[in-house]
């Protein structure tokens, strides 16, 4: 459209189209039906030539607070797909909402239609939120993986946030991994033996992050580093 549009994920579909997520500001051109002045995550289905076969928006209906932001998309073994955004939503799409921003995952059918979705995230001061979620995957045992940023209010700073979920979306078990200094997982794959690898980037050099690379000049402060993790 003639907005902001940002693609943040894609993936091969079985039948060898494409399906991506994106961040839209747009209400025209190639968007039909979005009703937010603000982003919205948009999820478009392109066959093998990179035609549209369909796309929906998804978020909130104000138009003038509602911001959600689509960051990674997956097709499950179903022939759906899994979405994680982020938003501070209250209404529209997001029935789940615990009043704050946060992860917003969302489980798609073949045609785009909600599943069911689900907020993730911190909001046990004052109903604030500071968890992104970046990547999902469906795992093995037919749950999901999500990563991103994320913050335990007043106990740390952002770090790494790993969320796993059942079949339905319920949480099984969630982890924070890094330092003081700001820590952002962007990716994350299972391994062979049931385990995680997690990347991104991180500022830290205490708490679980060790050997980070200082700024020039002898400063000794530490830099952005990439950082990797494996979790059992």
């Amino acid at each position: 459209g003639s907005g902001d549009d940002y693609a943040l994920g894609i993936a091969q579909t079985f039948e060898g189209g494409y399906v991506f997520v994106a961040t839209s500001q747009s209400q025209d051109g190639d968007l039909i039906g979005k009703s937010s002045l603000y982003a919205d995550c948009w999820v478009v289905k392109l066959d093998t030539f990179g035609v549209i076969e369909w796309q929906r928006s998804f978020g909130g209906s104000d138009s003038k607070t509602s911001e959600t932001t689509g960051g990674s998309i997956a097709q499950t073994t179903d022939g759906g797909f899994i979405v994680a955004a982020t938003t501070d939503a209250t209404d529209g799409d997001v029935h789940s909402s615990h009043g704050g921003a946060g992860g917003w995952v969302i489980r798609l059918d073949a045609k785009g239609q909600i599943v069911w979705e689900h907020m993730l995230g911190d909001t046990s001061t004052s109903g604030f939120g500071c968890e992104e979620a970046h990547c999902i995957i469906q795992t093995r045992d037919n749950g999901f993986m999500v990563v991103g940023s994320g913050c335990i209010l007043n106990v740390h700073g952002v770090q790494y946030w790993a969320v796993k979920l059942d079949s339905s979306g319920s949480i099984e078990w969630q982890k924070y991994y890094g330092g003081g200094g700001g820590d952002n997982a962007w990716s994350v794959v299972q391994t062979s033996d049931g385990g995680y690898v997690l990347a991104g980037d991180s500022g830290s050099d205490d708490g679980d992050v060790t050997g980070n690379h200082p700024q020039g000049g002898g400063l000794g402060i530490p830099s952005t580093d990439a950082w990797i993790v494996k979790i059992d």
